[in-house]
Parts: structure tokens; C-alpha cells; sequence
């Protein structure tokens, strides 16, 4: 008797079998179509969980990307080769964090298809996003503490409120509560419609208080919905998406679009759903490719960050800052060197204490977000 579950090893879909017959691989992929076509109607629930190693690649070039990105000067800085390092700036930002929640939406698809209780779903995402939520709010006001002898805090209402939520210049806690808010949104969504068009038009309404209100202290709830609804319609039909991002001719434009939109005009909330795209295309393409050659060693580098991109980018802040306030704000180091140890430092340190020291001290796992 046949058993339909899907499983994965080294990133290959397969099928269980409890006789295990020969199977030619055109026909692993039609019985994997199969199954996905079964998911859209609901005759599947659970068995829509594999792995897709390309995700975890982007994931790991979205990781850094993003601490590339901190680490850069800002507009005002006077520096060698300013324009080009701004460039590299805003390159970087017109797409990171756009892509970080369609790969959220992506891997949260099985949620939404699950059999399992609304509030213990909740439960679980809330032990999973909030606890490091509080844990990373109480280590970012000690540090802030411990440099007010560099640069004085402020205590207005706008600076409390943009510290609780995690909105200030380079934090990234806003990160934890927002993906928070956007999942139970979409998971309740999810329960009433099935249709992966009403999450898009869901997505593309929250999207347009931004256009009005860019600076709204909750806008990145408004603004990253839409990322993540897309990501959700990706996994849905990834049968078929797929296949377009191992198109050569597609990464090319999609990267030559990107690069004249860079150049030649300002990021604002009208065309950053279109840089989003764009570089997310890139970048699934790039990993689409990658994922084909396992054994090479920038597969093995990537892979093994995104499977702790997550808590490196929301460590790396705990990193980078005390950097740039020590060497650059205190001694006055030439600020490129320490943009370059802001980049060094901010991606191998909390790299190696989440591959090394929480994996030995199993409590501190409360505090991994994980892929």
C-alpha cells in the first residue's frame, strides 16, 4: 500500500513509499505536481512540508546583504568614493528586507493549510518571535545605557515609543513584532479564504497607507504585508514560479531594471515594490543556480547562514553598533575601516555564538528564530 507523504533529503523532494519501487525522476515530478495540485484543492494538509534548499540560500545572501548594508556609510559621511559607496547603499536597501519577508511568507505557507488550532498556532509563533522580542529589548536599553557617555539618549515620547517598537536608525527588533502581527493577520485571513489572489489584493490594500504616511511609526506593518503575501502565492504555486527563476534572461533584467532604478532615481514608497521585485528575482535566481552545485564552497557559506540568518541579522546589531560608536563617534577611526569591521564583525560573531554556543546551551535556544 502506497503512503502519499512528501519528505526531503539534501533538498530533493521525494516520495515515501512503504514498498519502495524504482522511480524515474520525470515521474517523482509528476507525482509532486500532484500533490501540490492536491494542496490547492485541500485534500492534503500536513505532507505539503519539504525543503527548498535555494530559500535558505537567499536567505543567507538576504543576511548579508542586510548587515552589508548597516555597515555602509551614511549619505553624509565624507568619504573616499562616496557616490559609489552610497550606490552599494541603496542598492542593497531597495530589496533586503522586502525579501526577507517573502521568505517568511513562503515557509509559512504550512501554517496556514495546517489542521491546527488557531490559538495554539498563535501560542507557538508568539513563543517564537516575543520572547526574543523582550529578551532583545532589555540587551539593546543595557547597551544603549552603557554608550550614553558616547551619545546622549533621548527621552521625548517619539524616542520611547521608537525604542519599545525598535524603529530607531539601525535596529532591527521592529523586525520581531511586525512578522509577528503580519502572520496572525494572514493566519486568520487564511482560515475564511483559500484563494492566493485575496492575500495579494489583502497585501497590495495594507500597502497603500505607506504611499501617504511613509513615516507612520507602525508603517513597516503596512508596508512588509505585501512581501509577504507574495511570498505566500510563491509557495503556493511554486511548481510553476519556480521553473522562471532558473531563466538566465530573467535574473539579467531583472538586475539591469535594478541597477537603472538604483541609479537614476530616488527609493520611495511608490517604486519600491518594484526594486523589492526586482532584486528578489535576482536573488532567487542567483540561489536557484547555486542550489545545483551542493558541493561547492559558497554553497556550504550560504547555506549555512540562512540556517541562522534570522538571529544573525537581529544579533548583529549588538555588534555593529558598539563598533561605530567606540572606534568611529570615541577614537575617530577613518570611518571605511570601520564600516569593514562593522561588516566583518557583525556577520561572523553572532554567526559563530549561534552555531557554537547555542547549540551546546539548549535554553538559549528560546532565543533562535531559526529559518
Amino acid at each position: 500500500m502506497q503512503s502519499d507523504a512528501l519528505t526531503t533529503e539534501s533538498g530533493y523532494a521525494m516520495i515515501t513509499f512503504i514498498k519502495k519501487p524504482t522511480y524515474t525522476v520525470k515521474q517523482i515530478k509528476n507525482k509532486n505536481s500532484e500533490s501540490i495540485q492536491n494542496i490547492r484543492k485541500g485534500q492534503y494538509r500536513m505532507n505539503a512540508k519539504r525543503y527548498f534548499p535555494e530559500m535558505n540560500l537567499a536567505t543567507g545572501i538576504a543576511v548579508l546583504l542586510i548587515i552589508l548594508g548597516h555597515a555602509l556609510p551614511n549619505e553624509d559621511a565624507d568619504v573616499f568614493g562616496r557616490g559609489l559607496i552610497c550606490f552599494l547603499h541603496t542598492f542593497c536597501s531597495s530589496f533586503d528586507m522586502a525579501l526577507f519577508f517573502i521568505l517568511a511568507g513562503f515557509s509559512a505557507y504550512n501554517n496556514f493549510i495546517a489542521g491546527e488550532p488557531l490559538r495554539a498556532q498563535l501560542a507557538k509563533r508568539a513563543c517564537k518571535l516575543l520572547i526574543p522580542y523582550v529578551v532583545y529589548t532589555i540587551l539593546s536599553a543595557v547597551l544603549k545605557l552603557s554608550l550614553t557617555g558616547f551619545s546622549a539618549p533621548n527621552t521625548d515620547a517619539g524616542a520611547l515609543a521608537a525604542f519599545l517598537l525598535g524603529t530607531a536608525p539601525g535596529d532591527r527588533r521592529w523586525y520581531l513584532w511586525t512578522l509577528f502581527v503580519i502572520f496572525a493577520l494572514f493566519l486568520l485571513l487564511a482560515k475564511r479564504i483559500k484563494h492566493p489572489a485575496v492575500f495579494l489584493i489583502c497585501g497590495g490594500l495594507l500597502y497603500i497607507p505607506c504611499i501617504f504616511f511613509p513615516d507612520f511609526i507602525l508603517s513597516s506593518l503596512f508596508r512588509y504585508s505585501l512581501f509577504y503575501a507574495f511570498g505566500i502565492w510563491l509557495r503556493i504555486d511554486y511548481t510553476r514560479a519556480g521553473r522562471n527563476f532558473e531563466s538566465g534572461k530573467l535574473v539579467l533584467t531583472s538586475l539591469f531594471l535594478l541597477l537603472v532604478m538604483t541609479m537614476f532615481s530616488d527609493l520611495t514608497p511608490l517604486n519600491y515594490p518594484i526594486t523589492a521585485l526586482l532584486g528578489s528575482i535576482v536573488i532567487l535566481g542567483l540561489s536557484s543556480r547555486l542550489s545545483k552545485s551542493p558541493n561547492t564552497p559558497l554553497f556550504r557559506f550560504f547555506d549555512r547562514l540562512g540556517s541562522f540568518g534570522y538571529d544573525v541579522y537581529l544579533l548583529s546589531y549588538f555588534v555593529q553598533l558598539p563598533i561605530g560608536v567606540i572606534f568611529y563617534t570615541k577614537l575617530g577611526w577613518p570611518y571605511l575601516a570601520v564600516s569593514l569591521m562593522m561588516f566583518v564583525f557583525g556577520l561572523m560573531l553572532p554567526y559563530l555564538i549561534f552555531s557554537g554556543l547555542f547549540r551546546k546551551a539548549k535554553w538559549l535556544n528560546r532565543l533562535r528564530i531559526g529559518n
